[in-house]
């Protein structure tokens, strides 16, 4: 008698502690194996024990209804439910409902001999290159051919000024130099940040085409007369030079 009470004791723990399926417990039937028991207790402690019994089966029923709640609200499907409706499905359906849930995240491309096949007809249906230029040829159009410095000038890529400009910097270089050599900076101190980046842009092109070459002088930056571009299959080096606003201020050339 009392151990049966004390065995849905036990069960009753066991699904608080979720050692088991709470639905896996069943209420019914352990409610009438204690009306069975209940005539037979005698002493208060069996009474006790009855009482902590109905307790612990009240506080299962709780926790059945809480989960109950839960999987209504989250459209929870046991394990069960699903394989039969996967069961069910034909193998159309099953592939549909497939493609509907499937979000890759990584994409893999490769060459399928399908590709191959598409891609030699494609080839292979093509003409000649000889006989495909003829006919962009005889249709008209513009060849590639050179152009001279008459011509970047009339659409605007070469300008007399520019050359000019070019001469009298280089000129002014020359004359203020002392052996061949000026500072850098002296060159192109400007009283506005304007006219330092524009001495900064024609210095740039006359070391560019070997007019002048930019040496470092115990720290300091000149431009020597002496260097120019350098020979012997040597390469240049881009030299980049930061210019601001507050870097030259308060000078001027």
């Amino acid at each position: 008698m009392r151990k049966g009470l004390w065995e849905i004791l036990r069960d009753c723990e066991l699904v608080e502690k979720r050692a088991i399926d709470p639905f896996l417990f069943d209420v019914k039937r352990v409610l009438k194996k204690v009306r069975e028991i209940h005539p037979r207790l005698s002493s208060l402690e069996d009474h006790c024990l009855d009482a902590k019994v109905l307790n612990a089966i009240s506080r299962v029923l709780s926790l059945q209804g809480t989960l109950l709640k839960f999987q209504s609200s989250s459209l929870y499907s046991s394990p069960e439910v699903l394989k039969g409706i996967i069961e069910r499905l034909t193998p159309e359906d099953l592939a549909e409902a497939f493609l509907k849930s499937w979000h890759p995240i990584v994409e893999l491309e490769r060459i399928t001999v399908e590709g191959i096949q598409e891609g030699l007809s494609y080839w292979s249906s093509l003409k000649p290159y000889e006989e495909r230029r003829r006919r962009i040829e005889s249709k008209g159009g513009i060849l590639p051919r050179g152009v001279d410095e008459a011509y970047l000038e009339r659409i605007g890529i070469v300008r007399e000024d520019f050359m000019r400009k070019m001469r009298d910097y280089f000129e002014e270089i020359v004359k203020r130099s002392k052996d061949g050599r000026l500072r850098y900076w002296d060159f192109v101190r400007a009283p506005s940040l304007g006219e330092v980046v524009e001495r900064a842009y024609y210095a740039s092109f006359l070391i560019s085409y070997g007019f002048v070459s930019l040496e470092v002088i115990d720290g300091n930056l000149e431009i020597s007369l002496r260097g120019g571009r350098a020979k012997g299959g040597g390469m240049g080096v881009s030299v980049p030079i930061s210019i601001s606003e507050e870097g030259v201020g308060g000078y001027s050339g």
